[in-house]
């Protein structure tokens, strides 16, 4: 897919797991924190010059919620 790093988070027992894919040369990325069903990073855009915490979760959207968002 022409990512040079990656990490990821195992699946829990039917949850999914979570991956994150970057490119070294655009972004540095930090794993700052990797919990059940959520990993956190501090993110380095290189051509900015300026970092950013980014946090990827899954979680299993509720009924109303998706309703809301149209998803239904």
């Amino acid at each position: 897919m022409g990512f040079d790093h990656f990490d990821f988070v195992e699946p829990v027992n039917h949850s999914r797991g979570l991956a994150v894919l970057w490119d070294n040369g655009l972004i540095h990325v930090s794993v700052l924190n990797k919990e059940q069903r959520a990993i956190h990073m501090l993110v380095y855009d290189t051509s900015k010059q300026c970092s950013s915490i980014v946090s990827g979760i899954y979680a299993r959207l509720n009924f109303k919620i998706k309703i809301a968002f149209g998803i239904i």
